[in-house]
């Protein structure tokens, strides 16, 4: 279900988040609403963007992926 997509990557931000702010991570700072508002627009714009790229014929290889997986700091743990 959307609903079911919608909380699942709302939990995984708010994972993301306590990771990135570590020690200092307050789950009461984090509005569960907001969260869900913010992770619903970057559902639509992920989507959105997909769409484009697919009515472009815009593709990208493995190895492209790759080096951006890498460069990207969200994937990254400890450097």
């Amino acid at each position: 279900s959307t609903q079911g997509m919608v909380t699942a990557e709302a939990e995984r931000e708010r994972r993301r988040l306590a990771a990135q702010l570590g020690a200092d991570f307050d789950p009461g700072m984090i509005d569960p609403v907001r969260l869900q508002n913010l992770v619903v627009e970057q559902m639509i714009a992920r989507s959105l963007m997909k769409q484009a790229a697919d009515d472009l014929g815009l593709t990208a290889g493995d190895a492209e992926v790759a080096r951006v997986i890498r460069r990207d700091p969200n994937f990254q743990v400890d450097g």
